[in-house]
């Protein structure tokens, strides 16, 4: 498995470095001190691994059932299922000198990859979702039978780059606030693929089916990160974030039918217009860090928790409108949650 988000939740805490004023010594979020110049600012380099697992876009690719239908018959919608894959991200973060204000950068890449096959047994019958045609002068009835089989494969890859500014704030001597704002691109696309192989008159016949959506913006993003200090290095943060991306979502879908015979070969090709789109954003994170000092000018921060991040309708999923114009177009929900792993180094 592969696993390259978007998470997309892209701030810990231990990534932001404090100064207070000339002369004082520069607390990192986590309760490390190092001492500054007071002329200098402070560097912080940030890497991170999630392992997330993707939600709100599962691809139902098929309906398995009887041959011979009754009330009694059970009738199994086959889906493909989300599994857990690794992904990175990785940020930079000055803290500009004599301030307590800094700057970060960060880049987040997912590539969450799921894939399912189901053979049709003996007295079944597989039957495609209906905004999949299946050619029925290829496929019996535009079903598959004993001996048939489809593969499903389900691609999301996310893309994000955050330019963000933040604030320290300190409340007693265990506390840190870091309220954040600036702006995120976001560059979501998602891809379902399935091939459905029969045997008609000892023949195999085949359908390929793949739909893609693809939506990028930008816009605003705004949070608060906070941490709490022990007296043994060991802090509890938290993170919450938002944003509200402005841009365009396309859709469109390609059928490839393949037959017995080369004349029945057809390739068809559907594309929903460009939809100018809004999607708003929202992540969580809460987890704990531990910081120890090399130096009185480096610092090390690990920290382990669990985030989760989701687009509000940033997918689009309405294969009819593709066929027939003025439908409603249909959007869906994409996210992903898990555990992640984040290393921070910090050095004047």
């Amino acid at each position: 498995m592969k696993r390259i988000t978007l998470a997309l939740t892209l701030l810990g805490l231990s990534s932001t470095v404090l100064a207070g004023h000339l002369g004082d010594t520069v607390i990192t979020p986590t309760g490390v001190n190092l001492v500054a110049p007071e002329s200098s600012g402070t560097w912080a380099f940030g890497v991170e691994g999630s392992d997330v697992r993707a939600s709100g876009n599962e691809f139902t690719y098929g309906q398995l059932s009887p041959i011979v239908a009754s009330p009694t018959n059970n009738h199994e919608n086959l889906q493909v299922t989300n599994h857990s894959e690794w992904g990175a991200s990785a940020d930079i973060d000055y803290k500009f000198a004599n301030s307590s204000r800094d700057i970060m950068v960060a880049y987040t890449h997912y590539d969450l990859d799921d894939g399912s096959t189901t053979n049709v047994g003996a007295n079944q019958i597989l039957t495609a979702p209906g905004g999949i045609p299946l050619n029925g002068g290829i496929f019996p009835f535009g079903v598959l039978l004993d001996g048939s089989s489809v593969k499903a494969t389900v691609d999301n890859d996310v893309n994000a780059i955050d330019v963000l500014f933040g604030q320290q704030i300190k409340i007693g001597e265990r506390v840190d606030l870091h309220p954040f704002a600036g702006i995120r691109w976001a560059d979501i696309q998602n891809t379902d693929k399935a091939r459905y192989n029969s045997i008609f008159l000892t023949n195999y016949v085949q359908n390929q089916f793949k739909f893609h959506s693809d939506f990028q913006g930008i816009g605003p993003r705004a949070g608060m990160d906070v941490s709490v200090h022990t007296n043994s290095g060991i802090s509890f943060v938290g993170s919450a974030g938002g944003s509200l991306l402005v841009g365009d979502l396309d859709s469109k879908f390609d059928n490839d039918f393949y037959g017995i015979l080369a004349a029945q070969n057809s390739s068809l090709a559907f594309k929903n217009d460009q939809q100018h789109h809004v999607v708003p954003e929202f992540d969580a994170r809460v987890g704990i860090d531990y910081a120890f000092a090399y130096s009185h000018r480096t610092a090390v921060n690990v920290q382990v928790g669990y985030q989760a991040v989701d687009y509000f309708d940033v997918v689009g999923m309405d294969l009819a409108d593709t066929l027939t114009p003025n439908s409603i177009n249909n959007t869906s929900n994409f996210g992903y949650y898990g555990p992640y792993l984040r290393g921070v180094l910090t050095f004047i």
